[in-house]
């Protein structure tokens, strides 16, 4: 009689979870430099000129993915529509850094995998135990003790961050639809097409002006923090479920803690590290969870 060992190793799980920490880490420190930028520049310069820099990259990776014939998508109308949906969600968190604290803009803006998570039940029919549910809502209290909103109350210019969590997590969404029908670099081209052209229209009506050398520098780096965060993110999401993905976007807020100590000298508080503790904590429980799903 033969027993059948069970293994606890869902390797494309495991590197779905490995691409969305990459992909927060990148996004989060390009997220500095626009807030930087957002001082100098309008919401349509920022993504005409950083998707104008960023499209050269997605070629050379769309060339050495495959080749250019992986321009042409197998499922147009879904690329478009996530596309449209990334422009829109790119649009309203580069405007809600300019109209809102920082912190106060992310504290909103991570709404963005709870909402991921109610979506893809209806949407995709992922089954979410009440233990994750339990999990990613300790996170996002995790979340909010990293970036104490501010207590003057929240007025109107909330519907800006909260209108970039539904975006955003309509737009991861419909990436995990597309799935492995399409290469991730052919869905990564048409989302910066859109959001170029995007910005230019922005800058076809509120006009434009024309960056130094050293602002021409902070583009270039960000057009590379965002192809890879891009990248990253889609990458993720083919490989693992929403559900799985979502609570591991809060550790962008540790990256943001840990890079502004480093380039501000901003040390956390008490409250901020028990966030910190609580947010990886939830991130290892829901992966713990999902281990123990597949073993069963």
């Amino acid at each position: 009689m033969t027993t059948k060992i069970r293994t606890a190793t869902p390797a494309p799980e495991a590197a779905g979870i490995f691409y969305a920490i990459a992909a927060g880490l990148t996004l989060t420190t390009q997220d500095g430099f626009t807030k930087w930028m957002g001082e100098r520049f309008s919401v349509g310069e920022i993504l005409f000129y950083r998707g104008m820099l960023t499209l050269p990259l997605c070629l050379a990776i769309l060339q050495w993915s495959g080749g250019l014939h992986l321009l042409r998508p197998r499922k147009p109308l879904l690329n478009l529509t996530r596309a449209g949906f990334g422009l829109f969600s790119s649009i309203m968190v580069v405007a809600s850094f300019g109209f809102m604290p920082l912190a106060d803009a992310l504290g909103v803006i991570f709404v963005s995998p709870l909402l991921t998570l109610a979506f893809a039940i209806p949407l995709l029919g992922e089954r979410v135990s009440p233990r994750i549910w339990l999990a990613v809502a300790a996170g996002l209290a995790g979340a909010l003790m990293i970036v104490q909103p501010g207590g003057e109350g929240l007025d109107w210019r909330v519907v800006i961050p909260l209108a970039a969590a539904v975006g955003a997590a309509l737009r991861d969404i419909i990436t995990r639809a597309l799935g492995g029908a399409e290469h991730p670099a052919t869905t990564l081209v048409w989302t910066m097409i859109v959001m170029t052209l995007g910005g230019l229209c922005w800058t076809l009506l509120d006009g434009l002006h024309w960056p130094t050398p050293f602002e021409w520098g902070v583009f270039v780096v960000c057009a590379f923090l965002q192809t890879a965060a891009y990248y990253f993110a889609i990458q993720s999401l083919r490989l693992a479920r929403a559900s799985t993905v979502a609570p591991y976007k809060y550790l962008s807020l540790v990256w943001a803690a840990a890079i502004g100590f480093v380039v501000w000298g901003d040390f956390p508080d008490g409250l901020t590290l028990a966030g910190v503790l609580l947010v990886v904590a939830s991130g290892l429980f829901v992966l713990r969870e999902e281990i123990r799903g597949r073993t069963r």
